[in-house]
This record gives C-alpha cells, sequence and structure tokens, in this order.
C-alpha cells in the first residue's frame, strides 16, 4: 500500500475568482486530509478522510477491459 498526500496552492491560483483548471472545485480550506487507496483486482477505492478520521471523500474506479472504466464516486 502507498498512500500520498500532495498540496498545492498552483492547483487553485488563477485570475481574480476564476480558477485556472475550471472542473476543479475548491470546498475547503485549511482542513489536513490523509488518504488511504486500496486494490482489488481490477477496483481502485480511494478515501480521503480528515485528521481526525471523519469520511471527506470516497471513489471506486473500476477497470473495464471491454470499455471505458467506471468511475463511482460516494
Amino acid at each position: 500500500m502507498v498512500i500520498l498526500s500532495f498540496r498545492s496552492e498552483r492547483m487553485w491560483s488563477g485570475i481574480g475568482d476564476r480558477l485556472v483548471r475550471p472542473f476543479m472545485r475548491k470546498v475547503a480550506e485549511n482542513t489536513q486530509l490523509f488518504q488511504v487507496i486500496e486494490i482489488d483486482g481490477d477496483e481502485l477505492r480511494y478515501e480521503a478522510r480528515t485528521a481526525t478520521g471523519k469520511r471527506y471523500d470516497t471513489f471506486t474506479l473500476r477497470k473495464r477491459s471491454d470499455r471505458v472504466n467506471e468511475l463511482v464516486e460516494e
């Protein structure tokens, strides 16, 4: 298992209130998070938790050989 954490002010920099990457939404500030990544066969599960252990974000990515991979956001 590998656990990585990444934070960069450049992810949210822009001109005025406009974001450089419009598909990203800033929903928290000054929040410590840690990530748990589990891989089981063709399924990857990502979970972000706050420093106190509260679930913050979760998704599952399923690899499918016959079509586009499936992203399941929870």
